[in-house]
């Protein structure tokens, strides 16, 4: 089996993101990726192999007004991969 990759510190920390949650929204991943873009950093992610859906909920903002917020996770066969990946990527960008 071909394992994806990541070629960056951000890519790293997305994927460690996925695969310590069941799921997690866009701010998240902006936040503790460090990225503005979030859904520019999946998508490079998804070039290099990852398997990446995002499903969208309806939820409330702070106003009471319903939004759509889209929420990013790993199949089951990227978890496994991620948990792979991982283990041999800890200290690449140390």
């Amino acid at each position: 089996m071909t394992l994806p990759t990541i070629s960056t510190q951000r890519q790293l920390r997305a994927i460690k993101v996925l695969f310590e949650n069941k799921k997690a929204p866009s701010f998240e991943l902006q936040t503790k990726a460090g990225v503005l873009n979030a859904p520019e950093l999946i998508a490079s992610l998804r070039r290099q192999g990852w398997d990446i859906p995002c499903t969208r909920e309806i939820v409330k903002d702070r106003d009471g007004l319903k939004c759509r917020v889209g929420y990013y996770s790993l199949t089951d066969s990227s978890r496994l991969q991620a948990n792979e990946v991982l283990k041999g990527q800890e200290n690449v960008f140390a």
